[in-house]
């Protein structure tokens, strides 16, 4: 019944960092990372369930995971979910995050954007493994945190799913519905630019359009870790490097068209940029909450889930994970029962 999946290069640091990227031109693209996915056993293969129902689950982690952990929770939700009643497949997506395998404890905790980004490149990936699996399986996938970055980007790829459920999802809002409502940011941002070139770099209904699928978002108002991305989002969105921050990306309005969304370097002229993946995670900032921290997104999310209100949550990000069964039973209920499993 349990799949293990791991997208490659499976190591973050072999993914090319974009703002190490100069180029020849000055509307030059980073070069795109030449990545897949490969069959990952851990030491388990996968045994056929003779009395399966033609279904996946696909669970994808979120930012910071080692490679342990993340099989850890996977495991716990695989758990969970057959003790429920799901008699379906289930697959489990490893991504090249940052992480304590890769960076000191204190290191780690300084790769968000620079995870970001890989989430983004993973996202292809992702559906490249979608597109494999046996057409007459039902296919749906929940992601927990930045993991909703990878299903996110791989949506954008044409990756097609039935149902998929938004876990504490470290998403702008606004990329499933740009409504001013929901605005909590009122600087200049790139999505509000009159430079059409500029405005495409922005968040904007970058994930309106889900080929059908219907979408939960599992949302948890008071999310201590959400509250951490919007830190992140006002203090280091655009991205800036050193202790003077005189280098980095930056976001300047009073610039001629097509030249407002760049990075500036010490040692050569500004590369001005073209990549949306490049500007989601280290130029963009958003002008709402995450969807995860935001019930009132619409758009393409087709129904919310107040984790703190039906299975109290309160805060804790991995509530699912962290808390024993007791605590947790009624959340993995509701989603057997809203992803239709």
């Amino acid at each position: 019944m349990y799949e293990r999946v791991k997208v490659t290069p499976d190591h973050p640091d072999l993914i090319a960092q974009p703002s190490d990227f100069v180029g020849s031109d000055v509307d030059e693209k980073p070069p795109e990372p030449i990545m897949s996915w490969v069959g990952d056993s851990a030491g388990h293969e996968f045994v056929k369930d003779p009395d399966e129902e033609e279904k996946y689950l696909i669970f994808v982690h979120g930012w910071r995971m080692t490679y342990a952990g993340s099989q850890k929770y996977a495991e716990t939700m695989f758990k969970r979910l057959w003790h429920g009643g799901y008699k379906g497949r289930y697959s489990f997506v490893r991504w090249p995050t940052y992480s304590e395998d890769t960076h000191a404890v204190t290191d780690a905790l300084f790769t968000y954007n620079n995870s970001d980004y890989r989430a983004w490149k993973s996202g292809r990936s992702l559906a490249e493994y979608v597109a494999s699996l046996p057409p007459s399986y039902t296919v749906n996938v929940t992601a927990h945190s930045m993991g909703n970055i990878v299903v996110g980007a791989a949506i954008r790829e044409g990756m097609r799913v039935v149902n998929y459920g938004l876990l504490n999802a470290a998403v702008p809002a606004m990329c499933y519905e740009d409504n001013s409502a929901l605005y909590i940011n009122v600087r200049e941002t790139p999505d509000g630019d009159d430079d059409p070139v500029t405005s495409e770099l922005g968040f904007g209904d970058k994930l309106r359009f889900t080929h059908g699928a219907n979408l939960v978002n599992f949302f948890l108002r008071n999310d201590e870790a959400l509250e951490a991305w919007e830190t992140n989002n006002s203090i280091f969105k655009p991205q800036r490097y050193g202790a003077t921050r005189l280098t980095g990306y930056y976001y300047d309005r009073s610039q001629a068209q097509g030249m407002r969304l760049g990075i500036n370097f010490w040692s050569s002229r500004d590369r001005f940029l073209r990549a949306f993946h490049e500007a989601a995670a280290l130029a963009t900032a958003s002008r709402t909450r995450t969807v995860g921290a935001e019930g009132r997104t619409g758009g393409a999310v087709n129904e919310s889930v107040d984790m703190g209100t039906l299975y109290g949550f309160g805060s804790t990000h991995s509530a699912q994970w962290k808390w024993r069964c007791q605590y947790t039973d009624d959340f993995y209920e509701g989603l057997i029962e809203k992803l239709k499993l």
